[in-house]
């Protein structure tokens, strides 16, 4: 159960080399750990150490490693855990993911505590809120264009969005607590020096671990709040290792990619969203086809250049569309699409595979 242990198979606790892994590897850690793979239990108890399968400075227990950096650890955290736990307590989890582990929270249990939330799921459930060091702070908003939703609307097509505080004192600023550093790497790849109303965004890490949001927060000119917590938010898209690995991140164009439609959708329908959001005009629609039985619709939207679609992903982002034939209205979702729309009869030019999720 501890020790240094750096030879092979063993649970290790600072040293490296064979299954102990102190920075990198399955096991590892400060606590040591039992014996690999043994008793089925990937990386043993271990404590502080490496972790994940890539390093890190998280905890290496639990089920494949995991911690606070590692970068493919299913479990880990400090607590670690067994196969039946699936990483219990901790910071480790799914490419850096929540605290939970593989399936998130704090107090392990089966299958970890909630359900199968990845990374560490934002939401009911796991609930395991974000990992250390998943702060941004982006600056160049433009005066009077952008709310907390606003906002959410950009940086959640790249990572789950735990919450946003606009900063009052610092005109145009805001910080965004993603759920993992992974999502802030996406953030600042694809949005760094990009043009929101004609205004240059400044997307980089803060040195705040967390992003601490006020019960009864400021009001911002609008009347809405000037932060805001989206943990438990429905348009929060990635729930599964799937959703992040088959999802094309794309900076900004002038390509929009919508997808949790009706099914009965048509191009005026669409059209009619982004007039409706006093959006530029698209200049074509593009749905893909239907197949029978389909619960959504997906498609491409082109506008004239890249800033016509910067602003209408901003103010159409999750706009609301009644469902005919059942309770649950749709929430329309955007992305930008590195894809042209291919003028092809029956065809678009997006071979995006995300799953709907109303």
């Amino acid at each position: 159960m501890g020790g240094r242990g750096n030879g092979p198979m063993s649970g290790g606790g600072m040293g490296s080399g064979g299954m102990s892994g102190g920075n990198g590897h399955m096991g590892g850690g400060m606590g040591g750990g039992n014996r690999g793979y043994d008793d089925q239990q990937q990386g043993g108890y271990g404590g502080r150490g490496g972790g994940g399968m890539s390093g890190g400075r998280g905890g290496g227990g639990g089920s494949m490693g995991g911690g606070r950096g590692g970068a493919m650890g299913v479990g880990g955290g400090r607590g670690g855990g067994n196969m039946n736990n699936m990483g219990g307590g901790g910071r480790g989890g799914f490419q850096q993911g929540g605290r939970g582990g593989f399936q998130g929270g704090r107090g392990g249990g089966h299958m970890g505590g909630g359900h199968m939330g990845m990374p560490g799921r934002v939401g009911p459930g796991g609930n395991s809120g974000p990992v250390p060091g998943s702060v941004l702070l982006v600056y160049g908003l433009a005066p009077g264009k952008f709310t907390c939703d606003k906002l959410f609307n950009i940086l959640c097509i790249y990572g789950n969005v735990c919450s946003i505080k606009i900063l009052r004192t610092k005109e145009g600023g805001a910080m965004v607590n993603m759920q993992d550093p992974a999502a802030c790497e996406r953030a600042v790849m694809n949005l760094n020096n990009s043009y929101f109303f004609d205004s240059k965004l400044s997307v980089s890490f803060s040195k705040q671990d967390f992003v601490k949001i006020h019960p009864n927060p400021n009001e911002l000119d609008d009347g809405t709040p000037s932060a805001k917590d989206y943990s438990n938010d429905r348009n929060n898209r990635f729930f599964s290792p799937d959703s992040v690995s088959k999802t094309r991140f794309s900076p900004p164009t002038k390509v929009i990619h919508f997808f949790n439609a009706p099914p009965s959708s048509k191009d005026e329908d669409l059209m009619d969203v982004f007039k409706k959001a006093n959006t530029a005009d698209p200049v074509r629609v593009r749905l893909f086809p239907v197949k029978p039985g389909a619960r959504s619709a997906a498609g491409l939207v082109e506008f004239e250049g890249v800033a016509e679609a910067c602003a209408a992903l901003v103010l159409a982002n999750h706009t609301i569309l009644p469902n005919p034939s059942g309770r649950m209205p749709f929430s329309l979702k955007l992305s930008f699409s590195a894809s042209p729309i291919i003028d092809k009869p029956g065809r678009g030019g997006d071979g995006d595979s995300r799953k709907d999720d109303k």
